[in-house]
């Protein structure tokens, strides 16, 4: 914790913005979508070290399915392992996502506030017909969270990091998230700085 020249406790962290969009510290848009697969559970850390209020929760969609599509979102707090553990969030089953429609924003409407822990934010989607995409990211902005797998840090092209945990969970519109977190199927994501796409997932502060 940093003292100003005052004496006060300064937290190591910008306050958050009503209004504006937050997900991951290690996160940075990407120009490129990321294709939606069906029935693949995704989660990424999100490091909240002073409490806050959200109101959405939500992605944007950039191509929609032919025929059906919903997306489901929620928070996990770790289990200490860089993992993530037991559900603290759920968006619900009336404010799941329709993926169908125009290119735009999927917002659920929620009302939580989170005290400082360590977070991941956590996708699911299941849809029928064509290849639904989503807004992409990617783990780039700065040595990742999850910790890197080789140390050649010169070898910016090749340096690989874990990104994200992914791996396949039978889910239906109206089922809610599980918790704990799953672990069988589950997989570290690693990729290098221009393949480690990731669905953009955000919060927005209150």
């Amino acid at each position: 914790m940093k003292i100003n020249p005052s004496g006060y406790q300064v937290q190591p962290f910008f306050p958050l913005v009503s209004g504006k969009y937050y997900t991951g510290p290690h996160i940075t848009l990407s120009n490129s979508s990321y294709l939606v697969l069906d029935d693949t559970f995704v989660a990424y850390p999100f490091w909240l070290p002073v409490a806050a209020s959200f109101d959405r929760m939500g992605t944007r969609s950039v191509v929609a399915p032919t025929t059906s599509g919903t997306a489901r979102f929620g928070v996990y707090r770790d289990d200490g392992t860089c993992y993530p553990g037991d559900l603290v969030q759920d968006i619900g089953d009336a404010q799941e996502q329709s993926l169908l429609g125009a290119e735009g924003d999927k917002l659920a409407t929620v009302s939580w506030t989170l005290p400082p822990d360590h977070y991941w934010l956590a996708f699911i989607a299941t849809f029928v017909g064509g290849s639904p995409s989503i807004q992409g990211c990617v783990a780039t902005q700065m040595l990742n969270l999850m910790g890197l797998n080789q140390i050649d840090i010169a070898a910016t092209t090749s340096l690989t990091r874990d990104a994200a945990i992914i791996g396949s969970y039978t889910w239906a519109p109206g089922d809610d998230l599980p918790t704990p977190f799953p672990t069988a199927g589950m997989s570290r994501s690693a990729g290098t700085a221009s393949t480690a796409l990731l669905p953009l997932i955000v919060l927005r502060a209150l």
